[in-house]
């Protein structure tokens, strides 16, 4: 019994810790979500076309020698997958795009995948017309924590304490807790 209660608390552990590290991902639906001709933003992510229509209502269509821009206004981009339609028989399926730069189509040509590292991708259509259904792009996963430094002092009349918590001198050297905030005192 014991041994059985030490694994799943490890089984609790190893799934919150992999929770920890989720990538934040932004999923645009041609059915849903709707632009203008030419771009369509979302969240943090902007997506823009030189030839074609992000205002449709049934796929994000991207003309015949267009260029497709992905940006992302503060994350880097780590994976976008584009579903394509297949309507009208699969001529406007993902093979449209020119592949590279880590950019790969699945098998039936429905799925475009791309996988990086970047703040700005880009795409462009040199065989023929691609038909979006969806995007999902994923972001980078951006520890929070210290956002700002600032160089702030202290208030000379209200009590400072030290990391463990007890109320200390003025003449306290080191990293000091005054109303909530940790400060240097040299």
């Amino acid at each position: 019994m014991n041994k059985i209660l030490r694994l799943t608390f490890i089984a609790v552990l190893a799934a919150m810790s992999s929770l920890s590290f989720a990538q934040k991902t932004v999923t645009f639906s041609a059915t849903q979500d709707h632009g203008t001709k030419e771009a369509i933003t979302k969240d943090v992510i902007t997506i823009a076309i030189t030839k074609g229509t992000l205002d449709n209502k049934y796929a994000y269509r991207i003309y015949k020698g267009s260029t497709l821009t992905v940006s992302s206004a503060k994350e880097d981009i780590v994976k976008i997958v584009m579903i394509c339609d297949d309507y009208s028989g699969g001529v406007y399926l993902a093979d449209g795009f020119k592949t590279g730069n880590g950019l790969t189509i699945s098998s039936d040509k429905k799925t475009a995948t791309w996988e990086g590292n970047t703040k700005k991708v880009e795409f462009t259509t040199p065989i023929h017309q691609v038909r979006v259904k969806s995007f999902t792009i994923t972001l980078k996963d951006v520890p929070s924590g210290i956002e700002e430094i600032s160089n702030g002092s202290l208030n000379g009349e209200a009590p400072i304490y030290n990391l463990a918590g007890q109320r200390v001198s003025k003449e306290y050297k080191g990293v000091v807790i005054q109303n909530g905030k940790k400060f240097i005192k040299k």
